[in-house]
């Protein structure tokens, strides 16, 4: 897990405030802005799947993502030939 406060920098070509510099906010404020988190499922079936969630304010671009990758799993239940 990591977890931050954002700095002033530049967006998209423009200046922008860090968390502390920006009005309402506490010069000495711990509050975090940032969280990225790296998960996993305790299971056979989610075995080595890593689940990542980041989120944060003033992030250059805002999208949502899912990607899944299907594996065969270690046991075939269903397609065995009958007799």
């Amino acid at each position: 897990m990591v977890r931050a406060q954002y700095t002033a920098g530049e967006i998209s070509g423009k200046q922008v405030k860090g968390y502390l510099e920006e009005e309402g906010i506490a010069p000495d404020s711990k509050t975090e802005s940032y969280v990225a988190v790296r998960c996993e499922i305790n299971s056979w079936r989610w075995a080595g799947v890593p689940f990542l969630l980041r989120h944060g304010k003033r992030l250059n671009k805002k999208f949502t993502e899912v990607q899944v990758q299907f594996r065969m799993p270690p046991l075939q239940l269903f397609n065995k030939p009958m007799d």
